[in-house]
């Protein structure tokens, strides 16, 4: 990036105009853009004539290289399936009459391997790795089942960055989701997504029979792809990476611009910028060369309107207080907005964490980890369903469950308690 740059036209430098860069970063790039112009395909957000696709691949980005988020999503997966997966059995049909049955040892040891023989492709476990990771970050769960005609079931985790509705199915009962590698446009032209249809619809593909399984975390007003509540954060995310960004190419090379010359000249009719003009900026590049390819002035060509040079003054703003108070600020709304406690990530408080309190945090945030464990389950008991539909019957009845951490831990007798 170079920041020796040459502006030209106006009567003087105004900075009313200026405003964050975040939102160029998440507006879609132009090939994009094309995509959903001229495909039926349906955005992560926006419309086909106004999409605003990339907010997705934002998540997932700053997710990646937020220190905070990381430490977040980590310590909630260890909640959501920390203490492993259960299968229980159903009872009855009704609303509020059902119920889940312990099964046997024996039970669970003969359902654990008939699904053994016919499941291949990703395990259990990485399906629920995957999925917890997508329904943390962006609030949508997919799922690829693939059910061949011997009685082997393959599945697939989709990420959510892989898949979009086909637009013409989303208000019919025969739903049907692209599966790509990416959605610019060039790649459309040149190869065509594979459409699978949405469960409870197959796909009969040379006797293999495929379905898309899609379970997302509801928020209001959005109809076909679920939000996860991190994404509120998402601002957060970019300033507190900015700010890192910042200090790094500060302390580095001084890569900021340091001193704005607001140059009187007299522009051409097309507004270039005349021979005096350039060779002044020959001689300043010599002169306020900074370290690396980053350069340390800002200049500015107006019309001779008024004779004089005016220079101004960028310091650089590397107060400690002012970056570790903002710091604080956004980290705890990153916090905020995954709901979870600061302690079971490190960041300590007063009163510590230990005991009586340590207890309470575990029975707490096992509560709030619920929501995503039944989304996850929905998932994986679907599947359930797609192979009892193509003759797979010894699952019928059966559910998969999550286990509760906290309930866990004290039948496990970790604090010495006793059972709930």
């Amino acid at each position: 990036m170079n920041i020796l740059t040459a502006s030209r036209g106006g009567k003087e430098v105004s900075f009313d105009n200026f405003r964050t860069p975040f939102y160029d970063e998440i507006k879609d790039t132009e090939q994009l853009s094309y995509t959903f112009n001229r495909y039926p395909i349906v955005p992560f957000m926006g419309t086909n004539e106004d999409s605003a696709d990339s907010v997705l691949s934002m998540l997932y980005r700053l997710g990646e290289v937020t220190p905070i988020f990381q430490g977040i999503v980590s310590s909630m997966k260890m909640f959501i399936s920390g203490a492993g997966l259960d299968v229980v059995k159903q009872e009855g049909k009704q609303i509020f009459n059902r119920a889940n049955i312990e099964i046997t040892d024996a039970e669970r040891s003969d359902l654990d391997v008939k699904l053994s023989e016919v499941l291949v492709g990703e395990d259990l476990e990485t399906i629920i790795n995957k999925a917890t990771v997508s329904a943390l970050v962006d609030g949508n769960i997919g799922v690829l089942v693939r059910i061949s005609k011997l009685g082997k079931v393959e599945l697939k985790h989709i990420d959510t960055r892989n898949f979009r509705y086909h637009k013409d199915t989303i208000d019919t009962t025969e739903k049907a989701v692209l599966i790509a590698p990416t959605f610019v446009y060039d790649f459309m032209i040149n190869t065509a997504p594979y459409l699978v249809p949405c469960y409870p619809n197959f796909n009969d593909n040379e006797g293999v029979f495929e379905t898309f399984i899609h379970v997302k975390n509801e928020q209001t007003g959005r109809k076909i792809y679920g939000l996860s509540s991190a994404a509120s954060s998402l601002l957060q995310q970019y300033l507190i990476n900015q700010i890192m960004v910042y200090l790094s190419a500060e302390t580095d090379n001084r890569f900021t611009g340091q001193i704005l010359f607001d140059v009187p000249v007299l522009l051409g009719e097309d507004s270039s910028i005349p021979e005096e003009g350039q060779a002044l900026l020959k001689s300043l590049r010599k002169v306020f060369k900074a370290k690396g390819n980053g350069e340390s002035v800002v200049v500015h060509f107006r019309n001779e309107d008024a004779p004089e040079l005016k220079t101004t003054e960028f310091k650089s703003n590397t107060n400690e207080k002012f970056y570790q108070t903002v710091r604080e600020i956004v980290t705890e709304e990153i916090i905020t907005a995954f709901g979870w406690d600061k302690r079971l990530i490190g960041i300590s408080r007063e009163n510590g964490l230990g005991g009586n309190d340590l207890e309470t945090i575990f029975a707490i945030s096992s509560q709030k980890v619920i929501t995503t464990q039944k989304m996850i389950e929905k998932a994986l008991n679907t599947v359930l369903f797609a192979m009892s539909d193509n003759n797979l019957t010894f699952v019928d009845g059966y559910k998969f469950k999550l286990k509760n951490l906290y309930k866990s831990m004290i039948l496990d007798n970790e604090f010495g308690l006793k059972n709930l």
